[in-house]
């Protein structure tokens, strides 16, 4: 069993995406938000996490500059699921380090759990 810390400020999204992990078995834990995910990373090392990048306040991509920093995460899997494709810059994504990314109008629920639990 794996377990996924799903970072993502609107808690109904949050919420749909941790069921979907729930039914395949794994356990998932929200953060909603930046600042709340650096809290739960001191509780839990998750096995993958999928971070939003448009957040109030500390956004995703100083979570994932803070998790690459940190060697405790920094082999962690990180899949991006925004709802801002125009945030979305792959060059730069790739180099921090994230393993995957999908845009929340484009992709479905099912298909980014897959990727973020898949053993590659």
């Amino acid at each position: 069993m794996k377990t996924v810390l799903v970072v993502d400020d609107d808690p109904d999204t949050a919420q749909m995406i941790r069921i979907e992990i729930e039914r395949r078995g794994h356990a998932a834990m929200i953060a909603l938000g930046g600042a709340d995910a650096l809290q739960r990373l001191t509780e839990v090392v998750p096995n993958a996490i999928l971070l939003d990048l448009a957040m109030p306040g500390l956004d995703g991509m100083q979570v994932l500059q803070r998790l690459r920093d940190n060697p405790l995460y920094a082999r962690t899997r990180v899949v991006i699921y925004t709802g801002q494709p125009t945030a979305v810059d792959l060059p730069n994504l790739a180099a921090a380090g994230v393993d995957d990314v999908f845009i929340k109008a484009s992709a479905k629920i099912a298909q980014v759990v897959d990727r973020l639990l898949a053993d590659d």
